[in-house]
């Protein structure tokens, strides 16, 4: 009875094993690529030299910027350096950008950092990202990588703009103040919802930069609404503001209104 009971349950235990190995498709592919939500921290997967390469995908909206990046789990102990790239969908069949190294700030001996302002002008898209570990042949090598998302993304709680006003004095704009703590030149962009996009000039690495953002063409255009700075640099690369100015008594713009940026 006994020698019965523990047969049934080693046959059981097989059946759902066996079961559970055709429920899913390994993250080796596209197709099996692990869902991922961004600002969730690390995850980590095994790799070796037969399956060096890893799948992920995460949800992008328009209008905010990322940074993905990729490095060996703390239990590797082999000097393997994993690189990335991005995809312009969850497909995984067109390459939007890749990084092999960590060369931006925070430094990185071994790894990879793909960061980048969202090209969507609405709604979102689901990207398909992969990791690659190069491994030698015959080595033996193997350890865990690890892969993370985040929000770069910086908010500010009014931004506006007013034009077809009689008069340049009268008509109230937004400057936009931008400061790089990085040792990388970054490419931002303000994105105002129900609006677009404006191109703002490149900041220089640990520089800063004034600007007048370029205003609508539509006479009689009023904007006012909160404003997104989104940017191709690191988390925390960019600190700034945005102030308000207003015609005073006199027609003359002054400051009225300032608001600083802060993370989304």
């Amino acid at each position: 009875m006994k020698a019965n009971l523990a047969t049934t349950l080693v046959a059981v235990t097989a059946a759902l094993f066996s079961a559970g190995s055709l429920a899913g498709t390994p993250n080796t592919t596209a197709a099996g690529a692990v869902s991922y939500e961004v600002g969730q921290g690390w995850i980590s997967d095994y790799v070796d030299e037969t399956t060096p390469i890893r799948w992920f995908a995460y949800k992008e909206f328009a209008g905010r910027s990322y940074c993905v990046e990729a490095s060996m789990g703390s239990g590797t102990y082999f000097p393997l350096n994993p690189d990335l790239t991005l995809y312009t969908d969850a497909t995984g069949a067109t390459a939007y950008l890749s990084n092999l190294d960590g060369t931006i700030e925070p430094p990185r001996n071994k790894g990879a950092t793909i960061c980048y302002s969202s090209p969507l002008t609405a709604g979102s898209v689901v990207r398909a990202v992969k990791v690659n570990v190069p491994v030698t042949a015959g080595s033996g090598d193997s350890g865990l990588v690890r892969v993370r998302a985040l929000e770069s993304t910086l908010y500010g709680e009014q931004f506006s703009f007013r034009t077809g006003v009689t008069g340049s004095s009268q008509i109230a704009n937004t400057y936009v103040w931008l400061y790089n703590h990085s040792n990388t030149a970054v490419s931002a962009r303000i994105y105002l919802p129900g609006y677009g996009t404006i191109s703002l000039p490149t900041v220089p690495a640990e520089g800063s930069t004034y600007s007048i953002p370029v205003l609508s063409t539509a006479a009689n255009y009023t904007y006012r609404s909160p404003g997104f700075v989104i940017y191709d640099g690191y988390p925390g690369a960019i600190s700034g503001r945005f102030d308000i100015t207003a015609p005073d008594s006199n027609n003359n713009l002054v400051l009225s209104e300032r608001y600083p940026l802060q993370p989304r």
